[in-house]
């Protein structure tokens, strides 16, 4: 079930890829000390159509956005992205959010991966 599901997370190493896929779009967005802003919008339309996952809040307390940055950035970047709306303000990781993000993210992952 899904409680098993997320166990399994523990043996998965799945820390890694967010540092890499980071470190990568980063590179690819020529972040450096003299520019060390990214440009999303500008990096969000050159995106290859490969699956991509986004989940944010209403508000994101972390980024101090609100969610029309980020549903504004998901219609630049392909068809290809999914994306999933967490209520209320936080980062992803609040709880009860927590668990509705990891089971939506565990499904899409099996869907693609």
């Amino acid at each position: 079930s899904e409680y098993k599901m997320l166990r399994l997370l523990r043996r998965i190493p799945l820390l890694r890829i967010p540092g890499a896929a980071a470190a990568a779009a980063s590179r690819y967005m020529r972040v450096s000390p003299r520019k060390p802003y990214m440009n999303v919008l500008e990096f969000a339309v050159r995106v290859p159509p490969i699956p991509i996952f986004i989940a944010y809040n209403d508000y994101d307390n972390t980024l101090d956005v609100p969610a029309q940055a980020f549903e504004h950035m998901i219609t630049q970047l392909p068809p290809t992205v999914e994306s999933m709306r967490l209520p209320g303000s936080g980062h992803v990781f609040d709880w009860p959010n927590t668990y509705f993000f990891w089971t939506r993210m565990l499904a899409w992952l099996e869907e693609h991966f």
